[in-house]
């Protein structure tokens, strides 16, 4: 049995670090196309790559959280408003994919306080409607809105860092985000040698795509 269990759990990980690896990859493409055909043609891609649901299944959670973090990196900010208004599914599917299209809209927009307000009001809904079961993603939605607090130039918590940075594992365009989020984050609280940091990581992604959008 406790051989099982390690080959299951050896099975899991490698099976995690492909998917990594293919979302790394959907990023590195859609981004090339964005520089050389525009927004337009990235989205077209995007759409092939991962389309939009309304329902969101949990297996397509993960995909989803992809498209909205996609969509702010073109800055199609209205896109993001449209198909979160049209997403369903459960509670735990409905709120991760909605609080990255949120922290989405926070990074690229000029008032981000708005967008703020709207992440306190998911966390706070996922707190008091979510389960015990559901304490990792309480958990993640919290610190997603304590990131975004950072863009208004409130100081982000260690404990907000740790749960951010676990969602960098995601890779693909949700690590993109959290990166920009970060590094917009700390130079609000001038802290501008640690926001080098992650502006270095931003541009490790892609420099061509970051110059085009920034």
């Amino acid at each position: 049995m406790i051989e099982g269990a390690i080959i299951g759990a050896v099975i899991g990980v490698v099976v995690s670090l492909v998917m990594v690896m293919q979302r790394g990859g959907t990023r590195k493409k859609v981004l090339a196309m964005f520089a050389q055909g525009g927004p337009e043609a990235a989205l077209r891609l995007l759409d092939q790559r991962i389309p939009p649901v309304q329902k969101i299944a949990l297996s397509k959670l993960i995909a989803q959280r992809e498209r909205m973090a996609a969509l702010g990196a073109f800055g199609d900010l209205a896109r993001i408003e449209q198909e979160m208004a049209g997403h369903s599914g459960s509670l735990t599917a409905e709120v991760q994919v909605k609080a990255i299209g949120l922290l989405a809209l926070a990074v690229r927009s000029q008032t981000p306080a708005e967008v703020v307000v709207r992440l306190e009001e998911l966390a706070t809904r996922m707190e008091t409607e979510g389960g015990r079961t559901m304490a990792l993603v309480k958990k993640k939605t919290r610190a997603i809105a304590g990131l975004a607090k950072g863009l208004c130039g409130e100081r982000i918590p260690g404990a907000t860092r740790l749960s951010i940075d676990s969602l960098t594992s995601d890779g693909g365009f949700v690590q993109l985000l959290i990166w920009q989020a970060m590094r917009r984050a700390l130079t609000a609280a001038e802290q501008s040698e640690q926001a080098q940091i992650f502006a270095g990581k931003v541009l490790a992604l892609t420099r061509a795509f970051e110059e085009t959008a920034s």
